[in-house]
């Protein structure tokens, strides 16, 4: 029983991470892309 009220809260918090990793690569292409618009 404690395994399965821990579950939800795990996936949770992959959700989240998942979520925070997708923003992060969004915000590097979008910096990226900035930059190099800059030096052309």
């Amino acid at each position: 029983m404690r395994s399965l009220k821990l579950e939800p809260i795990i996936i949770i918090i992959i959700i989240i991470i998942i979520i925070i990793i997708i923003i992060i690569i969004i915000i590097i292409i979008i910096i990226i892309n900035e930059t190099s618009r800059w030096c052309h």
